[in-house]
């Protein structure tokens, strides 16, 4: 079953699928509705990265071009955006302390 497949059928069932009617899917829930969703389709519906599955997002998946997402996509994506975000941090503080340590020795020289 194709990522675009699964959402239509989650859509179609979503009352009965939200089982905490939270108005939202889990993992768990999703799964239970259809057996054959991996976790890599799940995270390629997820479009706002939350966890859960709302309606809004699979409708957006039902209108994709329906293709597969590789396996390791959705979680190569995730690495790079940490990644991007840790090096981003790591960059603020080394200029930090490079001007850290340019006016310490103004003031002791």
């Amino acid at each position: 079953m194709t990522t675009s497949q699964a959402a239509a059928r989650l859509t179609s069932s979503f009352v009965a699928a939200d089982l905490n009617d939270d108005g939202q899917l889990s993992f768990n829930e999703a799964v239970q509705m259809v057996a054959t969703l991996t976790v890599a389709q799940f995270d390629a519906i997820d479009g706002n990265r939350d966890g859960f599955l709302s309606r809004s997002e699979l409708e957006a998946a039902q209108d994709s071009d329906g293709g597969e997402v590789p396996a390791g996509c959705a979680a190569t994506k995730r690495w790079v955006g940490k990644s991007v975000g840790d090096l981003f941090l790591l960059g603020l503080s080394l200029i930090a302390l490079l001007g850290m340590s340019r006016w310490r020795s103004r003031e002791v020289g």
